[in-house]
């Protein structure tokens, strides 16, 4: 398998990929959750989504 090029859209990742015979494969992944935080001046982290 060779990886071609790889697309997000909001949470979705999708590969496209050529097998061996040259024919193309597209893989879809919706487990990805991005996640974000910063330190507050109390020293405590802030995710991004307030958890």
């Amino acid at each position: 398998m060779q990886l071609v090029n790889v697309y997000n859209h909001k949470r979705k990742i999708y590969l496209f990929t050529r097998n061996n015979k040259g024919e193309q494969i597209i893989k879809e992944d919706n487990s990805f959750f991005p996640y974000f935080y910063e330190v507050d001046k109390e020293g405590t982290y802030n995710s991004f989504d307030g958890q």
